[in-house]
């Protein structure tokens, strides 16, 4: 899907939020800090029109079921489904691309984070195991 530059900004301010609170509150229910950050840098960078989309692709990047409102959220949760199963989730982009972006950008460990973490997470609160995923 072509982007045009507003949108490329939005998506890139949401790339570099959308899991931040994560390292910021050490905890698995990081969406809201995560959507706190963003805000804030957003109105440092007087981008506050972007909010919109920006705190949609952060509050929903893990949804369980489509998001119908706002194909560029959309597009968002996609490409996040995409990195967070290591591409076994592809959507239609060539694997061979896939590979390219994980040699690119290594994982370094952090899958390996996320299970202990939610490991963690599910023996502190059992009954909510994964507070980040929507449906």
């Amino acid at each position: 899907q072509e982007l045009n530059e507003e949108q490329i900004e939005k998506f890139v301010i949401a790339v570099a939020f959308h899991d931040l609170g994560i390292w910021t509150e050490k905890s698995f229910d990081y969406l809201e800090p995560s959507v706190e950050l963003a805000r804030a840098y957003l109105t440092q960078q007087d981008k506050m029109a972007y909010e919109h989309d920006v705190v949609q692709m952060i509050d929903e990047h893990h949804k369980q079921t489509p998001i119908k409102n706002n194909a560029l959220a959309e597009l968002f949760r996609k490409a996040d489904l995409i990195d967070v199963s290591w591409g076994l989730l592809s959507f239609g982009v060539n694997a061979k691309k896939i590979q390219e972006i994980k040699k690119a950008f290594p994982n370094n460990g952090f899958h390996k984070t996320l299970i202990k973490w939610a490991w963690r997470q599910l023996k502190k609160e059992p009954w909510r195991p994964m507070p980040m995923l929507k449906w």
